[in-house]
C-alpha cells in the first residue's frame, strides 16, 4: 500500500489535510520504530537527529514544517528496506524462476549449485520461516534485518546485541528461530549482500592499506603510523612490562576506510522484479531510431571511458 505524503506540501499547516497527515504518519512511526516512546524529529530544525516523544514531534511539526527534502522515511517505518523480503514472502516465485521450471532445464544441468546459489536458497530458506511457529508478522530473515537496521539507527552496541538476542531465545515460544549468536545473524546479512570491508587507511588520506601496502605499518608518503598510539601511564611499571602488555594489545588503526562492494549491490538491485527492469531499460528498452534525444544517443557518447 503507497504512503500518502502530499501533506507535506501543504503550506497552510491548519488545514485539517495537513492534519490528518501529521496524524497518520505518527502513527505510523510510533507503531514501527518507537524506541523508549522516541522517534527522531522530522521537522526542519531537528532533521531527523534528535528523539522526541509523539507530543513533542507534533508541536515541532506544526512549529517548523516537515523537512521536505525527506522523501523517504526510512527512519520512520517506511519499508523500502525490506522490499526485497517481501517480495520473496508474497511469492513472486523465485525459487522456480532461479531453480528452473521444466524437466528439460535439470536434464541439461546436473552441476551442483555453486556457492553464491547456495547462500540464495538459504536466503530463500530464511524468508519463508517464521520466527516462531505462530509468528504472523516475521520471518528469521526479516526478524534480522530489522534487528540490524535497529542497530545502525540507534548506535546499539554488538554486546547489546548479544544480550537482546539471549533476552528473544528465553521470551519467544519452543520453536524459534532466533540467532543464537551475533555471529550467526551477521552470516545472513553477509549472504544477504549487506556487509563491508573494513580498511585501514592513512591519517592524511594518502593510502589504503590493502594490496601492496597491505604489510605497511606506516605511510609510505607522509610516513605517519598506521596505528594510534599506545600511551601508557603507569610509572611504576618496568619497561619489560609495558613491551609485555603492548604486544598484548590490538594494534588500532588511526583511520578506517568503509566499503561497500559494488558486486554484491547490482545483485541486490537485481533480485527485485521491478528494479530489474528498470536496470535493463537502456538495453531493452531505449528507442533506436536515429533521433538524437539525449547525449546518450550520439556516437561521441558511446566512446566515453
Amino acid at each position: 500500500m503507497s504512503i500518502d505524503k502530499t501533506w507535506m506540501f501543504i503550506k497552510d499547516r491548519r488545514l485539517p489535510e495537513w492534519q490528518n497527515g501529521m496524524k497518520a504518519f505518527l502513527d505510523m512511526a510510533f507503531a514501527k520504530v518507537a524506541v523508549a516512546n522516541t522517534i527522531r524529529c522530522p521537522c526542519r530544525k531537528c532533521d531527523n537527529v534528535v528523539p522526541k516523544t509523539r507530543d513533542e514531534v507534533a508541536l515541532d511539526l506544526c512549529k517548523f514544517g516537515m523537512d521536505q527534502a525527506y522523501k523517504r522515511w526510512i527512519f520512520h517505518g517506511e519499508e523500502l528496506a525490506y522490499e526485497m523480503i517481501n517480495n520473496m514472502i508474497r511469492g513472486e516465485n523465485l525459487a522456480s524462476t532461479t531453480i528452473g521450471g521444466d524437466d528439460d532445464f535439470h536434464m541439461r544441468d546436473r552441476e551442483e549449485p555453486n556457492d553464491n546459489a547456495n547462500k540464495f536458497y538459504r536466503l530463500l530458506w530464511d524468508a519463508e520461516q517464521k520466527l516462531y511457529p505462530s509468528c504472523k508478522t516475521l520471518t528469521k530473515l526479516s526478524f534480522v534485518v530489522r534487528l540490524f537496521q535497529m542497530k545502525c539507527l540507534y548506535g546499539w552496541s554488538d554486546k547489546s546485541i548479544e544480550g537482546l538476542l539471549e533476552l528473544f531465545r528465553l521470551a519467544l515460544p519452543e520453536g524459534h528461530l532466533v540467532p543464537d549468536s551475533l555471529y550467526s545473524a551477521k552470516k545472513i546479512i553477509r549472504d544477504l549482500g549487506l556487509d563491508y570491508e573494513k580498511i585501514d587507511a592513512c591519517i592524511n588520506d594518502y593510502v589504503l592499506y590493502r594490496n601492496e601496502y597491505a604489510s605497511l605499518e606506516q605511510c609510505p608518503i607522509c610516513m605517519e603510523s598506521r596505528w594510534k598510539s599506545m600511551e601508557n601511564n603507569a610509572e611504576n611499571e618496568s619497561d619489560e612490562d609495558v613491551i609485555g602488555k603492548n604486544k598484548n594489545k590490538k594494534k588500532v588503526p588511526q583511520k578506517i576506510l568503509r566499503y561497500f562492494p559494488l558486486t554484491p549491490r547490482l545483485q541486490r538491485l537485481f533480485m527485485t522484479k521491478r528494479i530489474a527492469s528498470d536496470m535493463r531499460w537502456h538495453k531493452e528498452g531505449r528507442v533506436n531510431d536515429g533521433v538524437l534525444r539525449h547525449p546518450a544517443n550520439s556516437m561521441a557518447w558511446k566512446r566515453l571511458g
